[in-house]
């Protein structure tokens, strides 16, 4: 597992988030992923819930993945919230064409909550996701690695691995910072 810090958008900044860090690893068989909020106490974030399928997890607090492969201009956006609520399309190309994915495997999803100051404030909140290297492209790929995050007071910070000039834009190609080399045999 590799650990990264992913920065906030410079226009957004968080009003008490002190960072979103991620470990990510792969497999041949699969793609893990654990978003880690560091100082969440101000976060919203939903007590429990059982795995849903939910479009505009976006609009708040969420977590999210973008995979481009390197030969093609479609990607697809797979979407984590709180609640264990998820959502995976595909694009043909930036922003067009957008189509609900279909999964060979639903994510595996799980959270926990560090440090906990009572049931809904956390100091630390993590949530992981575990895709199926089935559905990601065959070939040698790029990850865009991001999360919305909405604090109690309204104020949203957008974070990414990197971030194109102007407004919040996860779909630009700038986003898509991290390899993802084909899966191999071991």
């Amino acid at each position: 597992m590799e650990t990264i810090s992913l920065i906030p958008h410079p226009d957004f900044p968080p009003s008490h988030v002190q960072g979103v860090e991620l470990e990510f690893g792969y497999d041949y068989d699969f793609l893990y992923l654990s978003y880690r909020l560091v100082g969440a106490s101000s976060v919203i974030l939903p007590y429990t819930g059982e795995a849903i399928r939910q479009d505009g997890l976006w609009q708040s607090t969420c977590f999210e993945l973008f995979v481009m492969s390197k030969e093609a201009d479609s990607y697809a956006e797979f979407n984590f919230a709180p609640l264990f609520r998820w959502a995976a399309y595909q694009f043909d190309d930036y922003r067009a064409g957008m189509k609900p994915m279909a999964l060979t495997v639903e994510p595996h999803l799980l959270d926990s909550r560090v440090g906990e100051r009572g049931r809904d404030f956390p100091r630390h909140y993590q949530f992981d996701a575990t895709l199926s290297r089935s559905d990601l492209p065959d070939g040698d790929a790029w990850l865009g690695l991001s999360a919305v995050i909405e604090e109690l007071d309204g104020t949203k910070s957008y974070w990414a691995l990197r971030h194109p000039a102007g407004k919040p834009d996860f779909h630009h190609r700038d986003c898509f910072a991290l390899e993802l080399p084909a899966p191999t045999v071991a």
